[in-house]
């Protein structure tokens, strides 16, 4: 069992953060992909990925960095890049979903949207050039993210491609990411009774679907609400074995080989650098 997306070293775990992880390996957990949103995130990623071989780094900007992320922050997010344990770019990609004073204010929303269209294209390029995956958050934005994903691919570029982190979207866009090539990742959102994602879930085939938490964000039912860890997992695994009328063992077993097929974890067993 693996849950390729977690953000276990968010303040919300600093008093418990060890007893977290154990849960996590006491459920059935192989591997831990832990989550950079932000510059300090991704590099706390790496120093935890030291400390244990099952846990790995992303290292990313988050969208909502966009409009306050600097050159000298980049030049970090290159730097990690290369050290050992990280297997992916992100999350990175795109969010339009506006609150709070930027909601009715065409200006900043476009100031926003070109801003979070550099930083992910510049990532999407940081993958391409250190030949790894990328997580990509993707919020009501799909056809600028199938946009972009399409330009690097043309291009030569994400030949190990990525997955879609939470999705949420329609069959015709899970059906536009699959056919670029990537896989669609799930969380605990599958438990709150939405019935056309759940319809999403029957419709992908196994084979291309990953699980996650977003911990300590997204908790499945009976958890929403509270905060979510990486154990919880695997009630997105159940749900999905109810939704497809399969064995829990099974999706256990088809999600962990994908994620590996992704993230290539056993290829990242070197010194740190």
């Amino acid at each position: 069992m693996i849950d390729t997306h977690a953000h276990v070293m968010d303040k919300q775990f600093d008093a418990d953060r060890e007893q977290v992880l154990r849960r996590y390996w006491d459920a059935g957990g192989e591997v831990l992909l832990n989550i950079g949103a932000t510059i300090p995130e991704s590099e706390k990623n790496i120093v935890l990925a030291r400390t244990d071989k099952r846990i790995f780094a992303t290292v990313g900007l988050h969208p909502h960095e966009a409009l306050t992320v600097h050159d000298t922050d980049f030049k970090k997010l290159e730097q990690f890049a290369v050290r050992g344990g990280v297997v992916a770019i992100g999350e990175c990609g795109l969010d339009y979903f506006w609150r709070g004073e930027i909601k009715d204010n065409p200006r900043m929303i476009k100031k926003a949207k070109e801003a979070q269209h550099q930083l992910f294209e510049s990532q999407l390029a940081l993958a391409s050039a250190n030949d790894l995956p990328v997580v990509v958050h993707a919020r009501a934005a799909h056809d600028a993210i199938a946009a972009l994903l399409k330009q690097h691919l043309e291009k030569g570029g994400l030949k190990k491609r990525g997955v879609i982190h939470c999705f949420t979207g329609t069959q015709e866009e899970a059906q536009t990411y699959l056919q670029l090539g990537f896989f669609i990742s799930f969380t605990g959102i599958i438990t709150f009774g939405d019935v056309k994602l759940e319809e999403v879930v029957r419709a992908v085939a196994l084979k291309k679907i990953c699980i996650e938490t977003d911990c300590p964000y997204l908790a499945p039912a009976p958890h929403r609400g509270k905060r979510n860890e990486p154990a919880h997992v695997l009630t997105v695994a159940k749900k999905i074995a109810e939704l497809k009328n399969i064995a829990l063992d099974q999706v256990v077993e088809q999600t962990a080989n994908n994620a590996r097929e992704i993230f290539l974890f056993s290829d990242h067993q070197k010194p740190h650098r």
